[in-house]
């Protein structure tokens, strides 16, 4: 069987769904990724085949810096003054943002479909330009979202707005209403272009109520626990296959502070691909972890380890770190709320102190926090003090216990395994339905 693979050019999308590659391929499959140059490296080093299809104007290999353009630096200012200031600017940027050259992406991957000849496609969710290029050209596929299940709304629900979000996350209710009022409004707009694509492909089409809340011709899969909230009811046509966890190469390193007996908690702390430019939080994060006197595994990103002031002796600062070894020498997470990050976390058993940012990072966290798995800070305005002691707390009251159980079913239902077994499923059905 031949499956072909949609990533956009982002090196966070391509983690799970690498993992998801990797398992096809060890069933038999033949694997062909579509997606931009930065990552062609990646899936080349995963040995499948890769073919070129550009889904927007950015891409993000791995870390990123602040002040790599404007973009950027808007978006970080926005982050500095809080949720609702982030998650408005998101919601205009989603006017520009997610269709780029719609006419060209429909092209290519008309080209590809008809070269590869593929028994099933799976793309990212997220890749609207992909997604509404195949509904147009009338090829069935299986949709994939990397992300919190959040991103794929119910009727009532709103794309952008933050109606999963924890008590310390409580702007005033007209800033809340002029929010969802507004992403209300950016849902219609990109739903209006995302049909004007479809039909100029396909006039005969039906038009789609919700672009965002539009999942794959064959089904969805969700790269997230379905037993963490309500979210596997709320979609009951979607797959939940827990997390799946990148394949890393084994590190000497980290292998061998998994076998240390440490006396100190260890924390792992990350921000993330690009949020590591918040050099201030890193800070308190660090801070906090010299008030506990405990170890440290910290990915520093952009950030000069120096910049975190002065090192214990039992912590390891690197640029970037290979975090699904460096969690297991680990016994809590400390992080942004980041999908990939948070399901891997869990899947390691390990609790998660959750400092949100943007996007569905808010919804991740509180689900954390509602079902004891973790807890939430405000990246903003929390003190050294404060997180120090939200961290403590998650090791004393029954956090850690909890974490560890859900881990071990994590890894004896594989995500990546379950999920290549619906990509299978749907190529089948598919077969049969032709």
């Amino acid at each position: 069987m031949t499956v072909l693979v949609v990533v956009p050019d982002y090196a966070s999308h391509w983690y799970p769904l690498s993992a998801v590659a990797a398992a096809l391929r060890r069933r038999g499959n033949r694997v062909v990724v579509a997606t931009g140059h930065t990552l062609a490296p990646l899936v080349a080093a995963d040995a499948h085949e890769y073919v070129e299809l550009t889904l927007g104007s950015g891409s993000n290999g791995g870390v990123r810096a602040a002040g790599a353009d404007a973009e950027m630096e808007a978006f970080f200012g926005a982050t500095r003054e809080g949720m609702i200031a982030v998650l408005r600017y998101q919601a205009e940027r989603r006017r520009q943002d997610l269709f780029w050259e719609p006419d060209g992406v429909a092209t290519r991957l008309r080209d590809i479909v008809q070269t590869i000849e593929p028994d099933v496609v799976l793309v990212d969710q997220l890749a609207f330009g992909a997604t509404a290029a195949l509904r147009g050209l009338r090829v069935p596929f299986l949709s994939f979202l990397p992300g919190h299940p959040c991103q794929l709304p119910v009727r009532g629900e709103v794309f952008g707005y933050p109606g999963l979000r924890p008590p310390g996350f409580a702007p005033p209710p007209n800033e809340l209403r002029s929010l969802r009022e507004l992403c209300t409004v950016v849902t219609a707009e990109f739903t209006a272009t995302y049909n004007a694509v479809v039909t100029a492909l396909d006039p005969k089409t039906t038009p789609v109520d919700d672009a965002f809340a539009a999942g794959g011709t064959l089904g969805t899969i969700v790269n997230y626990p379905g037993g963490i909230g309500r979210h596997a009811v709320r979609l009951p046509d979607a797959t939940f296959v827990g997390s799946c966890v990148r394949l890393q190469e084994p590190d000497p390193f980290f292998d061998g502070l998994v076998r240390e007996s440490n006396v100190r908690p260890r924390a792992y702390v990350s921000l993330g691909s690009f949020l590591s430019a918040r050099t201030d939080v890193l800070q308190r994060i660090a801070e906090a972890l010299r008030i506990l006197r405990w170890d440290a595994v910290i990915a520093s990103g952009v950030n000069q380890p120096e910049s975190l002031g002065p090192r214990d002796e039992g912590w390891v600062v690197r640029a970037h770190l290979p975090q699904v070894a460096a969690l297991d020498a680990c016994d809590i997470v400390v992080c942004h709320g980041g999908n990939n990050t948070v399901t891997e976390a869990l899947t390691a058993g390990l609790p998660v102190l959750a400092a949100p940012f943007s996007t569905d990072q808010f919804a991740g966290a509180e689900d954390l926090r509602r079902t004891g798995l973790g807890h939430a800070v405000d990246p903003n305005s929390a003190t050294p003090a404060e997180i120090a002691a939200r961290l403590a707390s998650l090791l004393r009251d029954g956090a850690a216990e909890r974490t560890a159980a859900l881990g071990r079913s994590l890894r004896s239902s594989p995500g990546a395994e379950l999920a290549a077994g619906a990509v299978e499923a749907a190529a089948a059905s598919r077969a049969l339905a032709a």
